[in-house]
């Protein structure tokens, strides 16, 4: 069932069943870039740290995120027997455009539909928000987001990524999904 959750359902229960499983599949990069770089990789304790700091930022992002007071960003998720099996952030950037982010689903649960049912509905409500185009940034080495995006409508641009540090990602690609409104 897909469900948009909000700083209005927000918990601590909530973040926990999140990071269930959006830590397991969050971006490797990140980790590898942000942390692991830092470090002496042979060092087995060291690495271990990272994991257990890269672990407790990626839940203080999750709460903070999911705690944020305002209508500009959700969390939508598939809720199957009480167990959230794939999720996907939506930030508004202006009146017209939402930005689709990190498209995550549990590994146990790939390839039944999840990710086609979460983006579906996704278009759904931000229909209903007035949206009119969707951004999403997928890795070009990611060809199951890339083809699922392709096959629910997206189109892949020319633009370049930028990250919100203002540094160019080379390798992402950025997709857009323009809204169909019925003419009244």
């Amino acid at each position: 069932m897909f469900k948009v959750l909000n700083y209005k359902d927000f918990n601590q229960e909530l973040v926990e069943q999140l990071m269930e499983f959006t830590y397991k599949e969050s971006t490797y990069e990140i980790f590898e870039d942000s942390y692991l770089s830092k470090i002496d990789k042979e060092n087995e304790y060291e690495k271990k740290k990272a994991h257990e700091k890269f672990k407790s930022d990626y839940y203080n992002f999750i709460e903070s995120f999911m705690s944020s007071p305002n209508d500009s960003q959700f969390i939508a998720v598939i809720d199957k027997d009480n167990k959230y099996v794939s999720g996907v952030r939506a930030i508004k950037m202006s009146e017209l455009i939402w930005f689709e982010e990190a498209l995550e689903t549990a590994v146990d649960y790939r390839n039944c539909g999840y990710s086609t049912t979460l983006i579906k509905g996704l278009i759904r409500h931000l229909e209903g928000e007035k949206c009119e185009i969707i951004i999403a940034h997928v890795s070009k080495f990611n060809i199951e987001s890339i083809n699922l995006h392709k096959k629910l409508g997206f189109e892949l641009t020319s633009k370049k990524v930028i990250d919100e540090n203002n540094k160019y990602c080379p390798n992402q690609l950025q997709f857009e999904y323009k809204i169909k409104r019925k003419l009244s």
